[in-house]
């Protein structure tokens, strides 16, 4: 049986910690959801389902028709930057040979991804710090 060595293992390890850290947290305005309605344990729990079909249906619909303004549009949503950024970085470490060049289009710059981030982060802990300086009065 022929062993097989696995290419880039650095990088790769290195992306999933960056990917996993970027995920969180574009997950925190559902955090903020949670926090502020407060209600129930199901709630929390449907607002989590349904936020993430939500990336999932969008991200979705990449493939069905490219144009600019879609692009646009699409990478202003933190989940699906993030994880179209991920695969731009991992195209680049891939034979180029099978990729159209339309694919390079829905990826985002790395200054793109992390503005966006960025204020998803800064927006979303604000207002949950806010809600719970409220509360606590």
């Amino acid at each position: 049986m022929k062993q097989r060595m696995v290419y880039g293992m650095t990088y790769k390890i290195l992306m999933c910690l960056i990917f996993g850290a970027f995920i969180v947290a574009a997950s925190l305005p559902i955090v903020f959801l949670i926090i502020y309605f407060n209600k129930s344990f199901l709630l929390s729990i449907l607002f989590a389902f349904f936020y993430s079909i939500f990336n999932w249906g969008i991200l979705g619909t990449v493939g069905t028709s490219i144009s600019t303004a879609k692009i646009r549009f699409l990478n202003s949503f933190p989940v699906i930057c993030v994880m179209n950024w991920l695969s731009g970085s991992m195209m680049d470490h891939l034979q180029k040979d099978n990729l159209l060049p339309e694919a390079y289009l829905i990826v985002p710059t790395t200054s793109h991804t992390i503005l966006i981030v960025a204020i998803i982060v800064i927006l979303s802990l604000w207002l949950i710090i806010r809600f719970y300086k409220k509360w606590t009065r």
